[in-house]
């Protein structure tokens, strides 16, 4: 399946979606694993601070998925940034994606009484992890050419 983007150049510029999904099983695979070792182990129960080190884990594994996905899309000409823009563009990404997912976490404290923000100090250090370690690889991928 191909995704017609732009027609920057004589010739139709196409992302293929296979491609672009390829770019996801990392976090994907990520997710799952945190649900096997929640539903499992309850190891949310019996290492409370297990979440620091997965929220802190998903900046890293965000990182690795946001820089190749754009180095893929800058390279096929879909988008072109520099590399402080794309630095600034994925940690934005990392930050979005950390909000929705404590708007989940706030999801399933509200409707099935789960208890995974039991503080608004919990959910400001969860996005301050998920932050930090995007921050940490991206400059490492900042670093590299």
């Amino acid at each position: 399946m191909q995704i017609y983007l732009s027609k920057n150049s004589k010739k139709l510029k196409m992302l293929k979606l296979t491609k672009i999904l390829n770019f996801f099983i990392l976090p994907v695979s990520f997710y799952l694993v945190h649900v096997f070792l929640d539903m499992v182990f309850d190891i949310y129960a019996k290492f409370p601070n297990f979440a620091n080190v997965m929220h802190f884990s998903g900046g890293i594994i965000l990182a690795f998925t946001f820089f190749p996905l754009l180095n893929y899309m800058n390279k096929e000409g879909f988008l072109k940034l520099n590399r402080l823009m794309k630095f600034v563009f994925v940690i934005s990404l990392i930050l979005s994606v950390a909000v929705f997912w404590e708007f989940y976490e706030f999801a399933m404290d509200y409707f099935f009484n789960v208890n995974w923000q039991p503080s608004l100090a919990d959910t400001m250090g969860d996005l301050f992890l998920g932050m930090i370690g995007g921050i940490i690889t991206g400059l490492i991928f900042f670093r590299k050419k």
